[in-house]
């Protein structure tokens, strides 16, 4: 059988002989088309295209998910801080007592002139006031007394001391009582002398009193500031 096929596609190759146009002119022979006749059993022995079970597809690619990430869950938030409570102010410092144990003396004066006119005297301060003081202590004290001054700058400089015409006596004082006592400055009693040449006329000054008596602590008694008056 396989020599019947050959001699036949032998003979298919000799029918396909070229077919010339025209050799004068020069043109190439155009092969024949014609498809060769393939025999029985060579038809057997090529692989069966059409019948053969085709290979399966290969399997798709699993579609990747398009589908976003899913999103971290919210962190929670810290949860507020609560706020210090205030803070509670100091309460406030009670002013402290008065002293159980003082006695308080001031001055005053109500009149203080220098005479300046000539001729001059020797001393020509003349001065008056009276002097008030006041028991804080539990006890009794005094009788209290007082028998001479001195007449102080604004500054504090002592200017001149002088005597009174009597001593002061003021109390005995007992527990939270106040009592006054009046003076009056004796003449020619200033030192130094001559004031209308060191007391500043027209100028502030102090007056202050020392003070003694029974069971009473050391105590001055003082003035506000005062002018002095002159005349010239």
């Amino acid at each position: 059988m396989r020599t019947r096929a050959l001699a036949a596609l032998a003979a298919t190759l000799l029918a396909t002989v070229t077919a010339t146009v025209s050799v004068g002119c020069g043109s190439e022979p155009i092969p024949e088309t014609t498809a060769p006749t393939v025999g029985p059993s060579d038809a057997a022995s090529a692989p069966d295209t059409a019948t053969g079970d085709a290979a399966p597809p290969p399997d798709a690619a699993t579609p990747r998910d398009s589908s976003a990430p899913d999103a971290a869950p919210p962190v929670d938030a810290a949860p507020p801080v609560d706020a210090a409570p205030p803070v509670d102010a100091a309460p406030p410092v009670d002013a402290a007592p008065p002293d159980a144990g003082a006695v308080t003396a001031s001055v005053k004066i109500t009149n203080l002139f220098m005479n300046c006119m000539p001729i001059v005297p020797k001393d020509p301060i003349s001065l008056s006031g009276s002097i008030d003081v006041t028991n804080s202590t539990p006890g009794t004290v005094g009788p209290i007394a007082g028998s001479r001054g001195e007449i102080r700058s604004a500054a504090g400089a002592l200017l001149t001391t002088f005597d009174f015409t009597a001593a002061v006596s003021i109390g005995p004082l007992t527990a939270g009582q106040t009592g006054t006592g009046a003076f009056v400055k004796r003449p020619t009693s200033a030192v130094p002398a001559a004031q209308c040449a060191t007391l500043p006329c027209n100028s502030d000054v102090t007056v202050s009193v020392a003070l003694t008596g029974a069971g009473l602590p050391a105590t001055t008694a003082r003035s506000t500031p005062v002018r002095v008056n002159c005349a010239f």
